[in-house]
């Protein structure tokens, strides 16, 4: 990790650089990447694409690069797709599923999504430095922002100055970009020329299955992912299709399915209690009355390829 007066120093040189349409080389950004994530997405988007492909697969693959670097990589890639890209950017897709064991014809059980919050302070402004002109990357076209990277989902770039760095900064977005689930099968679409809500599968689903026996309930889950990967062979069948990925590629290439088993049985048990009658739940009488629920065995169930159960 550089130490702060460096990084502000080559901040300076990196923006006069990007300012000046200076040529850097790839090895160079190879080593400004974990440091200087946004200023080496700006300079690799601006190569020529013979130059920046190698690169752009380095780092698309990398698991030490950023997100930011990583995404605008794949969108790059996405433009012009080496052998492989394809193949990778669908396979390494996680879809999360919830699926739900449910009392038969009891009520449905809603759950939200919670979301997390940015805590991480930001630098004071600074009396005894210049302004340092850096760059951030958005998803979302602003006063004074260029395109960076063309495409369906266009990725903007705009430069804005301050006394001190704003790379890691929560406020204004200037935490860069999120490259998830949505944004692989954005750029799977991208390659496909339709749009992404032509894509017919989701990357974060609920799934509710009444529990009247293991049997039935094993049937109805493998169901379940058998049509979810039906979906996905479809969209490798249609990369195959378009010279993007290889026939004898396309089972490896799945999205991986993981499967997120909550046993909601209980929790409808305990809701029914609360509106019946106490004695109907066995609460006025040591609670003989209440049902007692045999755990789902995960272990009884086996999963195809490309599915397991999340941790």
């Amino acid at each position: 990790m550089i130490q702060k007066e460096e990084r502000d120093a080559m901040t300076v040189v990196l923006d006069a650089l990007i300012q000046l349409k200076v040529p850097v080389p790839g090895t160079a950004l190879r080593n400004l990447a974990p440091d200087f994530e946004n200023a080496v997405a700006v300079i690799l988007a601006r190569m020529p694409a013979e130059q920046s492909v190698p690169f752009s697969q380095e780092f698309f693959r990398s698991a030490k690069a950023g997100y930011t670097l990583q995404y605008v990589s794949a969108a790059l890639l996405a433009m012009h797709p080496p052998s492989g890209f394809a193949g990778k950017l669908l396979g390494d897709i996680r879809v999360q599923a919830r699926v739900l064991a449910v009392t038969p014809g009891g009520p449905g059980i809603g759950f939200g999504i919670s979301g997390g919050s940015c805590l991480q302070a930001s630098e004071p402004e600074r009396d005894d430095w210049p302004e340092i002109g850096q760059y951030k990357l958005s998803i979302q076209m602003s006063e004074g922002a260029s395109f960076l990277v063309a495409g369906s989902e266009p990725i903007y770039v705009s430069r804005e100055e301050s006394t001190h760095y704003l790379g890691n900064e929560c406020a204004g977005g200037w935490r860069g970009l999120y490259f998830g689930r949505e944004q692989r099968r954005a750029l799977i679409a991208e390659m496909l020329g339709v749009p992404a809500e032509q894509i017919p599968w989701e990357t974060d689903l609920q799934k509710d299955i009444e529990f009247r026996s293991l049997e039935q309930f094993t049937g109805e889950l493998l169901a379940f992912v058998d049509e979810q990967q039906a979906m996905y062979r479809g969209t490798a069948q249609a990369l195959d299709a378009r010279g993007l990925l290889a026939h004898s590629e396309i089972q490896q290439s799945l999205p991986r399915l993981e499967l997120n088993l909550d046993d909601a049985r209980g929790v409808q048990q305990d809701h029914e209690c609360v509106e019946d009658s106490e004695d109907a739940c066995g609460v006025n009488s040591g609670d003989e009355g209440r049902n007692e629920l045999e755990p789902i065995s995960k272990e009884a169930i086996k999963l195809p390829a490309r599915v397991v159960w999340a941790e």
